[in-house]
């Protein structure tokens, strides 16, 4: 599908091997990979930060790197996940489950493992349209940036968006939402409270840890559940939260869920966003309330300037993994 745009497109010089939009995880890993197999590689990014969910949606903790025997996740995952740790000194070098994330210090692990890479970067970079040529191959992308709007040029394109956009843009198929009414996953605004003791300082016991989640007796209600009873708190929509220590005296939250968001419509991902951070201020005082020795004094120094959504489009592309495939690890 050709966009027709209304205003002039400039055509950037050099055809790029390959060009990847979307610089998280993903993105990253598919740039770096194929610079290092002597591809020019151009990474293109619309915030200001490599890393994705991980920074600029400060996702607390990466998810389990073992089959709690081994590390499974190698190669470049495994070289980025070491270098993540040398920012977090207050966790175990063994430990590879649940490890906490300092945002600031991993896009810096991004920023010098691209680098090293020598994989050309591209901020403040928006995927505005797609062109394609014949056989509907994609021919270029047009990006917007501070110049305005340029055509980029590449022999592979690789969509690492989240969304799928630059698959979407280009007319491909996609599925958004589940089959019977196009619902989505919920997603989630994580956050950091700062000035939280319990941390120590860094050269005794591990840093404590808050209960917030389970009951501390048979019978009893867990702190989340008192907090999820006080009407003073009644916002707080479920059960869900995830924390760790990102830092001294600060604890990231990946807690709560925002239900309803699309996060391709830009009202529904604008409402999203402003409800998460209403959901962040909630957590505080409603933690600060029942957990006073570790959060009297916290206060919320940070929300992602990402929403976590956890579902989005979905390629319909020649084969779709089934639950049958993931069970037998083809």
């Amino acid at each position: 599908m050709n966009d027709v745009l209304s205003v002039p497109v400039t055509n950037e010089g050099p055809v790029w091997d390959v060009v990847v939009a979307g610089a998280g995880p993903a993105g990253c890993a598919a740039a770096i990979a194929a610079a290092e197999e002597g591809s020019r590689v151009l990474l293109l990014e619309r915030t200001c930060s490599p890393g994705g969910m991980g920074t600029s949606a400060l996702v607390p903790c990466w998810c389990p790197f073992t089959d709690r025997h081994r590390r499974i996740h190698a190669g470049l995952a495994g070289r980025i996940l070491d270098r993540s740790k040398t920012g977090t000194p207050h966790v175990p070098a063994e430990q590879d489950d649940w490890v906490p994330i300092a945002a600031e210090h991993l896009k810096q692990v991004y920023d010098q493992a691209l680098a090293e890479a020598k994989v050309a970067v591209r901020f403040d970079s928006f995927l505005a349209a797609v062109r394609c040529g014949d056989g509907d191959r994609v021919e270029s992308v047009v990006v917007a940036d501070k110049r305005g709007l340029r055509a980029i040029r590449a022999t592979v394109f690789v969509d690492a968006t989240g969304d799928a956009d630059l698959v979407a843009r280009s007319g491909a198929p996609i599925h958004l939402g589940d089959d019977a009414g196009g619902e989505l996953m919920p997603s989630t605004l994580c956050f950091v409270l700062a000035n939280v003791h319990g941390f120590g300082d860094g050269t005794g016991p591990p840093p404590r840890r808050p209960n917030i989640t389970m009951a501390t007796a048979p019978g009893e209600l867990s702190i989340l559940d008192r907090i999820r009873a006080d009407p003073r708190f009644h916002g707080i929509p479920d059960g869900h939260l995830v924390r760790g220590w990102v830092g001294p005296g600060c604890m990231g939250f990946n807690a709560g869920h925002v239900y309803g968001v699309d996060n391709t419509d830009p009202a529904s991902l604008s409402r999203g966003i402003a409800e998460g951070r209403r959901l962040a201020q909630t957590y505080r005082d409603a933690l600060a309330a029942y957990l006073p020795e570790f959060f009297a004094d916290a206060f919320l120094v940070s929300t992602g300037s990402l929403l976590g959504t956890r579902e989005t489009r979905r390629i319909i592309a020649d084969y779709e993994l089934t639950a049958d495939d993931y069970v037998a690890r083809r």
